[in-house]
């Protein structure tokens, strides 16, 4: 994820843009589960 925000903030090629974009879902779900970690440890 790092590598991705790295990748494009410093290059603006629309391939690595796309490559990006496509892994974006997967770090949706990592999101939710630290959310979800960080709400249990609220409690």
């Amino acid at each position: 994820m790092l590598d991705d925000r790295n990748l494009t903030a410093h290059v603006y090629k629309e391939k690595y843009a796309e490559e990006v974009y496509s892994r974006l879902f997967d770090y949706v779900e990592y999101f939710k589960k630290l959310l979800s970690r960080l709400r249990k440890e609220e409690e």
